[in-house]
């Protein structure tokens, strides 16, 4: 696999850009679950991480109409939502056009794992982990920039426990090409285990929910469980993390996630997962930010 020296690349940001408020419909979101609510920790862990599409500008093109969509006038609700959340680790995708160059300013306590010219990128506090090693890998006969999976052994500074954390955006053209993907990613996660021997923790836009076959086929040929079937503690796990309040100002509407944090139950307990649904997240992007963490002890 292609490792890449440690490094230390950008750092991160908070501009002050106003943002057009959605009008979404009343839904029993868990209270518990809202963004400044998940600012606290649960009690027993000492790991924090996100993963978050933040919709890039690529995907904006088509939306002339609504020049308010584009990541420079989003990026200080974006930058509320991770700094307001304080992972130790956040997984991005869809992060290629306009924010690498506003991640310094949006989130300055944060640093960015440099992969080169890709959409998906691991940012992480270096006050609470620090960066080994990383690589990545590009799934056949998709689109390089944004098809691939990246990885990073990381250290916990106050424990000394490692561990890695994966981070890829899955196919969404044809199941076909999304169970390739499930294989692929299946065989690389494996050989990092082996390879390291820590846990490992996968997160993404796999464009799958749990019950689709390519997702299934991936746990079962890792042995991974979804933080979000599975945690002692789940909010909001009964909504489609791919909100159409972005868009519309409807939603989001109960379903099932897309964007997941997957972990090893042989060597991790998921304590808490929460899917952040408040104004805020429906207003940021097009997806809502998920939430995990795990049990102090990495067995």
């Amino acid at each position: 696999m292609a490792v890449v020296p440690r490094k230390n690349a950008l750092s991160m940001c908070g501009v002050g850009v106003g943002c057009v408020l959605l009008a979404c419909r009343a839904l029993a979101f868990d209270s518990e679950a809202g963004l400044d609510a998940c600012s606290k920790r649960s009690e027993g862990t000492e790991l924090r991480i996100v993963s978050y599409n933040i919709l890039d500008e690529t995907f904006c093109d088509n939306l002339p109409e609504k020049p308010w969509v584009r990541g420079e006038n989003r990026s200080n609700s974006v930058g509320r939502v991770i700094s307001t959340l304080a992972p130790d680790v956040v997984c991005v995708q869809e992060a290629r056009t306009v924010w690498p160059s506003l991640f310094p300013t949006m989130l300055p306590d944060y640093r960015t794992l440099d992969f080169g010219d890709v959409f998906s990128r691991i940012l992480y506090n270096p006050k609470s982990v620090m960066f080994v090693e990383g690589g990545i890998e590009y799934y056949p006969d998709s689109w390089a920039n944004i098809r691939n999976l990246i990885w990073a052994l990381m250290v916990h500074r106050e424990s000394g426990r490692k561990f890695i954390v994966t981070n890829t955006h899955w196919d969404i053209s044809d199941d076909i090409r999304v169970k390739k993907n499930a294989g692929q990613m299946a065989g690389w996660v494996k050989h990092l285990a082996v390879r390291y021997k820590v846990p490992v923790f996968s997160t993404g836009d796999f464009n799958a929910d749990v019950k689709m076959p390519s997702f299934r086929k991936y746990l079962s040929e890792t042995g991974a469980a979804d933080a979000g079937e599975t945690a002692v503690r789940r909010l909001n796990a009964e909504y489609c993390s791919c909100v159409e309040s972005f868009h519309s100002g409807v939603g989001p509407e109960k379903g099932l996630p897309i964007d997941h944090i997957l972990y090893d139950p042989a060597s991790v307990t998921a304590l808490c997962y929460a899917l952040v649904i408040d104004e805020v997240t429906r207003r940021a992007s097009d997806h809502l930010p998920a939430v995990a963490e795990p049990e102090s002890h990495l067995r």
